[in-house]
């Protein structure tokens, strides 16, 4: 038995390119991606879309830097207070603590 189909393997919705974008450049923009593109042999649609999506990553780094510094000071206040607390056996400003525990659980919500 002998078919004259040809099989071919059909990629999950979620993987197929099937959503269009437009964007605006240059023309001299246009030419330096599409060079950069064929430079690294690879097409300029995946070439677009890695530039794109490696950028976006880029950025939500940068704002997960931030919220570490924002916990990073919030665990340096709560040393200070548990070193006094450990020094005087009493606990300072239990009012701070209970902001610092609200602000932890902010940070943690925001980072999803």
């Amino acid at each position: 038995m002998k078919s004259n189909q040809k099989y071919t393997a059909t990629k999950p919705e979620e993987d197929r390119l099937s959503q269009q974008l437009r964007v605006y450049v240059t023309k001299n923009e246009e030419i330096d991606l599409k060079l950069k593109a064929e430079l690294i042999s690879m097409s300029f649609s995946s070439f677009a879309r890695h530039i794109l999506l490696e950028e976006s990553q880029r950025i939500r780094v940068k704002s997960l830097q931030g919220i570490r510094h924002e916990l990073n000071k919030i665990g340096v206040n709560l040393n200070q207070l548990a070193r006094k607390a450990n020094t005087s056996g009493e606990l300072p400003l239990k009012n701070s603590i209970e902001s610092f525990h609200k602000d932890i659980i902010k940070i943690l919500k925001e980072l999803g």
